[in-house]
């Protein structure tokens, strides 16, 4: 068992997985599908005014986008357990399978490590794209906490994932639970810099062992008001949540502590992923592969609290 740096994740517990569900499979491809490998921009499909625009991706049933600053391109997941990076063309530049129905995707501002949430499984894989590897699995327990009782729904788990920089070194993984109860969480999973990479190097010197698995427990639950979430994402400058709800079709935005500034309506048949361009734009991803980008939605936010 590898050691975890002083102030790091001590208080976790980690073990090297077996053939547990939880682990990913390696199957890993480079080169996407038929249907995904076009060079010119996806058409646009309308515009609901002249500062936003409705495309489509070409990713069947995406459920969570994030954007990779150290990459300058969109991480993108789907339901039938691929994830996906594509430039801001929305051109598939790589394809990873990983295992589960995964439903969240988060990016290290930093250190550019991947967050993958696979519902199915409770769990969030740490994908480095360099090593081209899962480094860490977080498995949650969703019963760490009182606001999730034993015996409670298991298919409404986590749905969202995004890391937040809340100080110069400090970095929380955060996540929504979709729903029976939906709550904004915080993980005791130590993402810190230093930890992000132990756990790359110990990767680089053990090429060939499984991944490590991770017991993250469930620190902090807040109840914002929906009966169901979709996705999340954090606004490091202005230290805002944004989370958004498929069935209510409302972005919300918050503090870390749970405290709801403003809600606004968003466009589209069922939103599901959420992420923030450098430029201030919003990219909202629906099920169907459409994908709404918006230079009013963080306005808007702010202009309704």
């Amino acid at each position: 068992m590898r050691r975890y740096p002083q102030g790091g994740a001590a208080s976790q517990t980690a073990s090297r997985p077996g053939t547990s569900h939880d682990s990913p499979q390696s199957d890993r491809r480079d080169a996407p599908p038929d249907d995904a490998t076009g060079t010119t921009r996806p058409p646009r499909l309308t515009a609901r005014a002249d500062h936003d625009e409705l495309s489509r991706l070409p990713v069947s049933e995406p459920s969570g986008v994030a954007f990779h600053p150290l990459r300058n391109s969109l991480m993108v997941v789907s339901d039938g357990g691929d994830l996906f990076e594509l430039d801001m063309d929305f051109n598939v530049r790589q394809r990873i399978k990983l295992r589960g129905d995964l439903e969240g995707v988060g990016v290290h501002p930093t250190e550019g490590t991947v967050y993958v949430a696979s519902e199915s499984a409770a769990t969030i894989y740490e994908y480095e794209l360099q090593e081209r590897r899962v480094l860490r699995a977080f498995r949650v327990d969703m019963f760490s906490h009182a606001d999730f009782p034993v015996g409670g729904v298991r298919n409404k788990g986590i749905e969202g994932v995004a890391v937040a920089q809340v100080a110069a070194n400090d970095f929380r993984l955060i996540a929504v639970v979709e729903g029976e109860p939906a709550r904004l969480v915080h993980l005791s999973s130590d993402v810190s810099p230093r930890a992000v990479r132990s756990a790359r190097d110990w990767a680089r010197a053990n090429p060939m062992e499984e991944p490590e698995r991770v017991s993250a427990t469930i620190t902090q639950s807040h109840d914002l008001g929906l009966k169901r979430l979709s996705d999340v994402t954090f606004c490091p400058d202005s230290q805002v949540v944004i989370v958004i709800s498929a069935n209510d079709k409302v972005a919300l935005s918050c503090d870390l502590d749970g405290h709801i500034r403003s809600t606004v309506r968003i466009p589209g048949h069922k939103p599901e992923g959420l992420c923030l361009l450098p430029d201030g734009d919003a990219l909202v991803v629906h099920d169907t592969g459409g994908v709404y980008r918006s230079n009013t939605l963080l306005r808007d936010l702010k202009a309704s609290q």
